[in-house]
C-alpha cells in the first residue's frame, strides 16, 4: 500500500494493510469479555506539585495522563499501525506533509460535551508551547488547527514517517 492512506480511513500504516477493517470493535489480544470492575492501587515513591499535565515544569501525579484518550492508538500486534480513537477517519498526504482528523461523534469529555478540534488544536498549542521538552521537541515541526470541524497538522518535514505515532 502507499504511504497515503485512504480518503476517510479508518487507520493508517506506513509499512502496507492494516490487519484489522473500519468495523473492528477490539484488536484480537483484547478480550472484551474480561470481567470489569474492581480498585486498582498504585504505589509511587514521591511527591507530585500539580494534576496539569500541559505545562512545565512542574511535577505532575504519576499516570495522571492515562486519563486521557490519544487521536489514534497504535496497534500492538502489528508493526506501525495507527487506528483512530478520538479521531474516526485519518487521511495522510503521500508526503506526509499534512494529516487530517475527523473525531468520532462517540468522542466526549468526561462530563458528555463533545471533544471538538479546537479542543484538540488548543491542546497540541499548549503542549507545544510549555509542555514537557518532550513534546516541544516532537511538535516542533508541526502546526495543528481546527478547520471545518477537522483536525489539521501540517508538517515542516515532509517525508517524517513518524508523524502519525507521534499524534
Amino acid at each position: 500500500r502507499a504511504a497515503a492512506a485512504a480518503p476517510g480511513a479508518h487507520g493508517f500504516s506506513p509499512l502496507g494493510a492494516l490487519r484489522y477493517g473500519a468495523d473492528f470493535s477490539h484488536f484480537d489480544y483484547v478480550d472484551p469479555a474480561a470481567p470489569k470492575g474492581g480498585t486498582l492501587r498504585l504505589i509511587r515513591i514521591g511527591a507530585f506539585g500539580t494534576l496539569d499535565t500541559l505545562n512545565y515544569p512542574g511535577r505532575p501525579a504519576d499516570d495522571v495522563r492515562l486519563i486521557y484518550d490519544r487521536l489514534v492508538v497504535e496497534s500492538e500486534d502489528e508493526p506501525a499501525s495507527y487506528y483512530g480513537l478520538l479521531a474516526g477517519t485519518i487521511d495522510v498526504a503521500p508526503d506526509y506533509s499534512e494529516v487530517v482528523f475527523t473525531l468520532r461523534e462517540a468522542a466526549r469529555w468526561h462530563d458528555g460535551r463533545p471533544v471538538t478540534a479546537e479542543d484538540v488544536a488548543f491542546t497540541f498549542a499548549r503542549l507545544k508551547e510549555g509542555g514537557a521538552p518532550y513534546y516541544r521537541q516532537a511538535f516542533r515541526p508541526l502546526t495543528v488547527s481546527a478547520e471545518a470541524g477537522r483536525v489539521v497538522v501540517r508538517n515542516a518535514r515532509p517525508g517524517d514517517r513518524d508523524i502519525v505515532r507521534r499524534l
